[in-house]
């Protein structure tokens, strides 16, 4: 490229006239602009999901066949199942201190690396040559920093040693990495849309979704196909008078108070809410949160399915 500057010099200012010739090397295209350096290209990125370190604790009630890394995993971590948009896998769990109000206290690993750098004492070898037996003297026990628990490993809570304790109480604290990905479902081919009138009558718990129910109700999935409901709407409640009922739809903001999402059913015992274009959430309202009671409801209502196929992948 030729670049050429000539001075304007009747403005006295330092004012150029800028004159340039440019030759074409090549195509504008991708492959080009890699050849001649225009862009670098990083490797593709393969892990989209983010790590993030929390912490964790179960408390309570444990029997000696508890396996509570297990219990640790299944609280945690939704495994391959979609929760909100995502899946949550736990990587790894350590960090652990266990407290117990019944002392002396029988620990089980899994296996014997789990427990090594441990300043507690350890009274014997387990069931196998790969297990481990540590004792709580004091109430409180910490895994040595070093120690991680995969999914496939374990502890167990048992009595003190010579005794059969059935449960044991202790607060187990801990922390825990975790991935969270983005969910990507199978893409969807041949859809249809099948519109009818349903019905629903149960006694429901009060605070117990209705709306889960009828969803259920319609949800099919297979390796090939799939059913779903897509939208219910036009609703009619028949419930004994005085019941208040819950019912939000698409635009209710859940974070505003629920009185905006109130109806109490009147005396002739039917509440119809037909211009309720895309209903969300359908439950009772505990009249007691400490006494929840059963309650007869009868929901007949408008809905459109979503049926189709998965694509091939």
């Amino acid at each position: 490229m030729d670049i050429n500057f000539t001075p304007n010099q009747t403005l006295n200012r330092m004012i150029y006239s800028f004159t340039s010739n440019a030759n074409e090397i090549a195509e504008p295209t991708m492959e080009n602009y890699l050849k001649f350096g225009f862009y670098e290209v990083g490797e593709p990125e393969e892990d989209f999901a983010v790590y993030e370190t929390k912490i964790g604790q179960l408390y309570g009630d444990f029997t000696p066949n508890d396996n509570i890394i297990k219990m640790i995993y299944n609280k945690y971590s939704s495994g391959s199942e979609e929760v909100a948009g995502f899946i949550k896998k736990i990587q790894k769990v350590y960090q652990i201190r266990i407290t117990i109000n019944d002392k002396p206290l029988r620990v089980r690993a899994t296996s014997g690396d789990l427990v090594i750098g441990n300043n507690m004492k350890i009274t014997g070898q387990g069931n196998s040559n790969t297990e481990k037996i540590i004792t709580i003297y004091n109430g409180i026990y910490d895994f040595d920093s070093r120690v991680i628990f995969k999914e496939d490993q374990g502890f167990y809570l048992l009595g003190a040693e010579g005794e059969s304790a059935s449960t044991i109480n202790a607060c187990i604290d801990f922390l825990y990495d975790l991935s969270i990905e983005e969910y990507v479902g199978k893409k969807r081919e041949n859809l249809s849309s099948l519109r009818g009138v349903g019905q629903v009558f149960k006694a429901y718990t009060e605070g117990e979704s209705i709306y889960s129910d009828i969803y259920a109700k319609y949800y099919i999935t297979s390796e090939k196909s799939f059913c779903e409901l897509n939208r219910l709407y036009g609703i009619e409640i028949e419930a004994n008078p005085g019941i208040e009922f819950e019912i939000r739809d698409l635009d209710d903001d859940t974070s505003e108070s629920q009185e905006s999402r109130k109806h109490i059913i009147n005396q002739t015992g039917l509440l119809r809410l037909y211009d309720i274009n895309d209903i969300k959430e359908i439950r009772i309202i505990p009249k007691d949160p400490n006494n929840k009671k059963k309650v007869d409801v009868n929901v007949t209502y408008f809905y459109t399915l979503l049926k189709g196929d998965y694509k091939d992948d």
